[in-house]
């Protein structure tokens, strides 16, 4: 029997799948303070920092070194040719005021710019970003898109890009992508926390005798159904997703019926979690 804690990425990359326990989802998960109304944190995930105002003020800071260099130059030729010297003085003290105000400006966007950090409670998410705090508890999830990309160079497979993004009933969206490093870790958690408070629901819901939607997919006791279509239960062996679509198992092949991406598909993960327990593997 193969658990519904799941990582993401595994059921995506050709089929490699590995599990995790619900109660231990980040081995590396530290308290902090607590958010009201939530208990500890689990884990706390920071952002990577923003570079380019310190990018911004390498640059205007040789800019105004430079500028300061030639002005002065300037400055000494203006003894020997007024004509010459004041050019100069204009050209390069203005490069020099302008890298000044740049400067400036880069020194207070790095300071004003705040490290986003995620909290993973057991209740829910606290999402810090700046002067913005998000609270939601996993109950008010209303569902969650997980999206990869293959990014190539000269044709070269070079790395992978992950993005969750998680919708809530009164319509917050928080986004995660690779501007956390730890992206991956992230991804499991929501995953896990989010699958396992939606399955319940939504097993009921169809063992009331209703078809429950993923996007344009759907789900019965009969099968999974895609429009007029459906591919019933007896004949799936096992669902999955690879190379970035929802494909089905049947009789030891691999088929993309459903011709959808995972990127369209609400709650893809409880959907393979549902699958799973159709076909008997959990």
């Amino acid at each position: 029997m193969r658990s519904s804690w799941f990582t993401p990425q595994s059921r995506y990359d050709w089929g490699v799948v590995f599990s995790i326990k619900g109660e231990n989802i980040l081995s590396e998960s530290k308290a902090i303070d607590s958010s009201p109304g939530f208990g500890p944190a689990e884990a706390t995930h920071r952002g990577q920092r923003n570079i380019l105002p310190y990018i911004g003020a390498t640059v205007f800071g040789l800019g105004l070194i430079g500028g300061g260099l030639f002005t002065l130059l300037s400055l000494g030729v203006a003894f020997d040719d007024l004509g010459a010297g004041v050019f100069g003085l204009v050209c390069f003290g203005g490069l020099s005021l302008i890298c000044l105000v740049g400067l400036i400006g880069m020194i207070v966007w790095a300071t004003r710019t705040k490290v986003r950090t995620v909290s993973i409670h057991p209740e829910g998410i606290v999402d810090i970003s700046g002067q913005k705090e998000v609270v939601l508890r996993w109950e008010d999830v209303k569902e969650m898109y997980y999206a990869v990309t293959q990014h190539k160079s000269y044709g070269v497979n070079t790395y992978r890009s992950h993005s969750y993004t998680v919708v809530s009933y009164a319509g917050d969206k928080l986004v995660y992508g690779n501007g956390f490093s730890d992206i991956e870790k992230i991804g499991e958690a929501l995953a896990s926390r989010i699958t396992a408070t939606l399955l319940p629901k939504i097993i009921e819901r169809i063992q009331s005798g209703e078809t429950v939607a993923f996007g344009k997919l759907g789900m019965n006791r009969q099968g999974i159904v895609k429009g007029s279509q459906t591919v019933p239960w007896d004949e799936i062996e096992e669902v999955k997703l690879r190379q970035g679509f929802i494909s089905i198992r049947k009789q030891g092949k691999w088929f993309n019926w459903t011709g959808i991406a995972v990127s369209n598909t609400p709650n893809v993960f409880v959907f393979l979690s549902l699958a799973d327990r159709m076909v008997g593997l959990e």
